[in-house]
């Protein structure tokens, strides 16, 4: 199970939601400011060639977003897997540790009783 992506689909939605705001009110702007001279035709030509290129824009970013987005949920996957993997792998150098930690202490007192063996003998 992949947490939630950080662009989640009703972020998109906002987000293009408030481009198309962000068009239309530069869109009405532009036409109350507009010159005096220019055809009203003509300024809603211009400004429906600004909103395509403003909507094949947003089409783009959507697209980069998305794919994006995919990318960020298969790392994520990525990630928890090597997350497993780090665990499972850690219990394993634990168990060596302590296995080495034992035949350590083993040797040890494998030393010890060698010492006192060779001492004894060479008391003979």
């Amino acid at each position: 199970m992949h947490p939630a992506s950080p662009i989640s689909t009703p972020r998109r939605l906002r987000k293009v939601g408030f481009v198309l705001a962000g068009v239309a009110l530069v869109v009405g702007g532009a036409l109350a400011a507009s010159a005096p001279g220019q055809s009203l035709e003509s300024q809603v030509t211009e400004k429906r060639g600004q909103l395509g290129k403003a909507e094949k824009r947003e089409g783009v970013l959507t697209t980069e977003i998305s794919a994006l987005s995919d990318r960020i949920h298969r790392l994520e996957g990525e990630v928890a897997a090597l997350r497993n993997r780090e665990v499972e792998v850690q219990k394993e150098l634990d168990a060596k540790q302590a296995e080495l930690t034992s035949e350590r202490n083993r040797l040890q007192t494998l030393r010890e009783r060698l010492r006192r063996s060779l001492d004894s003998l060479a008391d003979r």
